[in-house]
């Protein structure tokens, strides 16, 4: 939920920013500020629907599966769009694992709040403006694309429901979904701008080709690999490299939880 222009990822004080039009915020309080700290929609073990918001090219910042948003309420959309079918989901954790109960315990969960994100947002610099739409010092507003794959009607569902959540608080959204084929054309694969919904498995066993910070997208894999947030942390590749390796149940529950615990904060 950021404009595809005048943001960019940092590393300080061996923390993850994000720096929004020269504002440096907390990997948290960017996702709060985004008002995406999470969005996902999953059965009991199957793929979830994420959102992400991104930038071009390279840099982005995951929205996903794993956070609860400030302005989105999603517990009334499993209601509206998937008559109570779905579930709403905090992090990429199976809920028939072992470690779930205790993830929950441990994950940082983000509740339906737009007042809270309205209020991050001003202390981020942005302000109403023309039409509501939200707009910095700079003049700049708070805009940006919003895209599914073309013809998903249940994506298409809740695409119109969040870019409605956004609008709420000042945010606007330009739709600009595509077929499949279009998606993952070279031109287009995993370097759009704005906001998409897609995706992916809750299989621990594949966290790492989702989240490894040598997954990211680049020129140099042709854009191919799966780390679409860019997420780039070296206590999260151990933790990865590590659950990939021969270890015992008990390890790998342990780690789960640390992955878990990063994930959200």
């Amino acid at each position: 939920m950021i404009p595809d222009r005048g943001c960019r990822l940092s590393k300080e004080k061996k923390n993850q920013t994000a720096t929004v039009n020269g504002k440096a915020l907390s990997r948290r309080q960017f996702l709060r500020l985004a008002g995406t700290s999470a969005v996902a929609f999953g059965s009991v073990s199957r793929p979830q629907s994420f959102l992400i918001a991104a930038q071009p090219a390279r840099k982005r910042i995951v929205v996903h599966t794993e956070r609860q948003m400030h302005a989105i309420d999603r517990e009334a959309m499993v209601q509206s769009i998937f008559k109570g079918e779905k579930l709403v989901s905090h992090f990429s954790l199976s809920r028939i694992r072992k470690s779930y109960k205790q993830a929950m315990a441990t994950a940082t969960i983000y509740k339906y709040d737009p007042e809270r994100a309205k209020k991050l947002l001003a202390g981020a610099g942005w302000k109403p403006g023309a039409e509501g739409v939200l707009v910095n010092d700079k003049g700049e507003r708070m805009e940006f694309d919003f895209r599914v794959q073309a013809g998903r009607r249940e994506h298409e569902q809740a695409q119109a429901v969040i870019a409605d959540f956004w609008k709420k608080i000042g945010v606007r959204t330009n739709i600009k979904n595509l077929p499949n084929r279009l998606l993952n054309a070279a031109e287009n694969r995993n370097r759009w701008p704005g906001a998409y919904i897609g995706t992916h498995n809750v299989t621990v066993e594949e966290w790492a080709e989702r989240f490894h910070t040598k997954n990211i997208p680049t020129a140099e894999n042709k854009y191919a690999t799966e780390n679409v947030s860019g997420w780039n942390d070296p206590r999260k590749d151990a933790i990865l490299d590590e659950l990939n390796s021969i270890i015992t149940p008990e390890r790998s529950e342990k780690l789960q939880l640390e992955f878990v615990k990063l994930f959200s904060e």
